[in-house]
Formats: C-alpha cells, sequence, structure tokens
C-alpha cells in the first residue's frame, strides 16, 4: 500500500489520498499525526509532499509515519529548502540538509552516528536532494562566490533560471528538498 499524505487536490496513481481537510481526491480525512486506520507495519511507501512545513511538531507526524511503514519502506518528503519558505505564515518550519537527520540513525554520514543530531532515531537517510540549480551553486562555494561578486554573472544566471532550458521551479516557488528515508528492517 501506498499513501499521499496532505494529497490536498492532488491524485497520485496508486496512492491512497489522505488529507486534513476533505476534497474530491482525498480518500481518508485525518491529520497525518493520528491514522489509526493504518495498521502498524502495513505501508509500503508514505509520500509527503509540502506537509511537514506546515506541521507544529513533527516528532508525531515522524513517529506515526514510522508506525504505519513497513520494515524496508520509505518516506519520501518534499519540503521547501531554506529560510525563505518561512514567509508564509502557514510555515513553521524552515528545512536544511540537515533537518530530517534529527529523524535518523545513521544522520546519513554512512559512518558512525553524529550523536549530535541523534534526537530521534526513527529511520535511515536514504538520500537527501536539493530541486535547483541556485541551490545546487551554493554548494560550489568558489562558483558561487564569482556568481554573487560579478553583478552582471549574477543576472545572466538568474536570467538563465527563468528560461524554459533551464526552469527547475514554477515561478514564485522555492527550491525544495526531497529526502528519503527508510524506516530499519526489523532485525537491524
Amino acid at each position: 500500500m501506498k499513501v499521499n499524505l496532505g494529497c490536498g487536490n492532488v491524485r497520485k496513481p496508486g496512492y491512497v489520498g489522505v488529507d486534513i481537510f476533505p476534497g474530491p481526491e482525498v480518500d481518508i480525512v485525518a491529520d497525518g499525526r493520528f491514522m489509526p486506520f493504518f495498521k502498524s507495519d502495513s505501508v509500503d511507501v508514505v509520500y509527503a509532499s509540502h506537509v511537514a512545513e506546515h506541521v507544529v511538531d513533527l516528532y508525531p507526524l515522524m513517529k506515526e509515519v514510522h508506525r504505519i511503514l513497513k520494515p524496508g519502506g520509505r518516506l519520501i518528503a518534499l519540503v521547501p529548502y531554506g529560510l525563505r519558505s518561512l514567509y508564509d505564515p502557514n510555515h513553521y518550519h524552515a528545512f536544511n540538509e540537515t533537518t530530517f537527520r534529527f529523524f535518523t540513525r545513521n544522520n546519513g554520514s554512512g559512518h558512525e552516528a553524529n550523536r549530535s543530531l541523534q534526537r530521534f532515531p526513527l529511520f535511515d537517510e536514504e538520500s537527501t536532494r536539493l530541486d535547483s540549480l541556485t541551490q545546487f551553486i551554493r554548494f560550489i562555494p568558489k562558483l558561487q562566490f564569482a556568481i554573487e561578486s560579478r553583478p552582471k554573472i549574477a543576472w545572466l544566471v538568474s536570467r538563465a533560471q527563468s528560461t524554459a532550458l533551464f526552469r527547475v521551479l514554477p515561478k514564485g516557488r522555492w527550491p525544495q528538498l526531497v529526502v528519503i528515508l527508510r524506516k530499519p528492517e526489523a532485525n537491524t
């Protein structure tokens, strides 16, 4: 079984639509922090596109997703990246590459866990990526400095991103982070 958590008005084929508000694409009206209609260890995938930023306390949500996922099941979360998303009054969290590591055992390092981040070790991090050209450039400090320190180059990059060839995000949207977490197998 696959769950589209916070589906809104989007039908994802093969997924059960769950949202806190009723609508034509919603199969089950429920709060993602409490989903008793799903048995423990019964769901293969929970897809949550732009849901976590609207939840005041993430731990109950993550704990409930962990409960319903089968061992080896995946949470695929899409969230806005960076502080800019907090300009929306309905967003309670800002996210970066490390935010979801508070809910992982391995903290995404693949090596010994970073104990300072290990708060609620519910999942293993499978992948985290940014979905934007601008955010990709941020990871290359010399290139970022070269672009930011030269107004003409910065203008060209912003123009390139607005063309059909380089368009990554709809106009007016912020970059998004795509995080895939896996529920550990029962014997690990």
